[in-house]
């Protein structure tokens, strides 16, 4: 049964046309994403087809480790996001991507100009920045957010989260995975939405279909 709720898209908080229209609007953002740090690391890019799913509090590691992979020690970055939205993104690294990292941005492995935590801020508040800007201009909604900081290191990532530590029931999940195969960097962005404003969601998605109307 944990499987079948932590990747549901049904669900009574939003229709399955509401989740294909925001696939849309999520890709188009994960796009400008992956534009810029394709400009970044002067590198092409790869994304993955977003996911979009409800997840329940206690299936939250299990849902991330299926997209991750079991048994890998992860890095991985929280940043808050609030006003007309509420929730975080969390951007996760397989272990010993930070000399991929330093390498592609020009630094090289010991590097002493950007240490490995100054890297990762660095990197997820551009692929972060980047997509929720993206969806939020698509919706013509306005987002504020907090300092990026670091989440885990070397952390199993079906550890990642502590169960205890959630305050909210269920969320809404959005991913999306950035890889230079050349290179093997790959990274993970989350982006989880909160149970109370899932309404809002609703009311921007629809108000975007209405221009096509």
């Amino acid at each position: 049964m944990a499987t079948n709720m932590a990747m549901k898209n049904s669900h009574p908080l939003i229709t399955d046309f509401h989740v294909d229209i925001l696939r849309e609007v999520v890709n188009i953002g994960m796009g400008q994403a992956g534009a810029l740090l394709a400009t970044l690391l002067h590198q092409f890019v790869k994304l993955s087809i977003p996911e979009v799913s409800i997840i329940e509090a206690k299936d939250i590691n299990f849902a991330i480790s299926r997209i991750v992979g079991d048994h890998q020690q992860v890095d991985a970055v929280r940043q808050a996001f609030f006003k007309q939205w509420h929730g975080e993104a969390i951007v996760i690294y397989p272990q010993n991507e930070t000399n991929n990292i330093a390498n592609l941005m020009g630094h090289s492995a010991d590097s002493q100009d950007l240490s490995h935590t100054e890297l990762l801020l660095d990197l997820s508040n551009i692929q972060v920045g980047a997509c929720l800007n993206g969806i939020a201009k698509q919706l013509n909604i306005v987002l504020n957010y907090a300092a990026p900081a670091i989440f885990a290191e070397q952390t199993y990532v079906e550890k990642l989260f502590n169960i205890d530590d959630l305050s909210w029931r269920q969320c809404l999940m959005m991913e999306v995975n950035f890889a230079v195969e050349d290179d093997g960097f790959k990274s993970h962005l989350f982006i989880f939405l909160t149970e109370d404003s899932v309404p809002s969601l609703i009311k921007n998605l629809e108000r975007f279909m209405d221009q096509y109307q």
